[in-house]
């Protein structure tokens, strides 16, 4: 048996959290919830997705637990994207907003896709 944690904080928290064992998507899980997952195996490949949002992969053996955690990257970019928005709604002319919300945009799902946005990991034993 394996044991999942959610503690992905508020970013994210309106949608569930798909899991992997060994590429194959076997549950979801949501904010602040812990699941129980049966391994194939002793050991298995982990990794979770959300809207394109990844995690690292993790090696797991049974009767570990495992936390979900937003990325330290993400941490910080995610309030500055709604600052960044905010600051363009005030600041920029109405001619080049949408440009530079594209452009945004953009950006964020280039990241989203090179950085992990979750990070697994290893809480016992």
């Amino acid at each position: 048996m394996l044991s999942i944690k959610r503690n992905t904080g508020f970013s994210g928290s309106l949608s569930k959290i798909n899991i992997y064992i060994n590429d194959e998507k076997v549950a979801r899980i949501k904010q602040n919830q812990q699941i129980d997952l049966e391994l194939p195996s002793d050991t298995a490949k982990i990794h979770v997705t959300q809207g394109g949002v990844h995690s690292n992969e993790l090696v797991v053996k049974e009767g570990q637990v495992i936390e979900i955690t937003n990325s330290s990257w993400f941490r910080i970019y995610y309030p500055l994207l709604f600052i960044s928005f905010w600051l363009i709604a005030v600041l920029i002319p109405h001619t080049y907003k949408i440009i530079v919300y594209i452009t945004i945009l953009i950006v964020t799902f280039a990241l989203t896709y090179f950085k992990n946005g979750f990070d697994l990991k290893v809480i016992y034993p």
